[in-house]
């Protein structure tokens, strides 16, 4: 009876444990991506409305240059979906 415990315990201990660590190690990855991906944007959208202001300082006309930027989002997002 004891050997039988022994060996229910260690294939238990093998599927259903080893299984919630592989979650928790693919949760913890997936967040830091998530976090990594976050940070850079907010980096980007930082820099840009700087670049931005700075461009408006010097009395630059900012519409075309967001139009363009527009255009150019667009055209990426259609080549990229096929990579998601």
């Amino acid at each position: 009876l004891i050997d039988r415990m022994n060996r229910t315990a260690s294939a238990v201990d093998g599927t259903a444990l080893g299984g919630l660590l592989v979650n928790a190690e693919r949760r913890r990855q997936r967040s830091q991506a998530i976090g990594s991906v976050l940070r850079s944007v907010a980096s980007f959208l930082i820099v840009g409305t700087a670049a931005l202001m700075i461009l408006d300082t010097f009395r630059i006309n900012l519409a075309p240059l967001l139009a363009s930027a527009g255009v150019a989002g667009v055209a990426i997002g259609f080549g990229a979906r096929n990579l998601v």
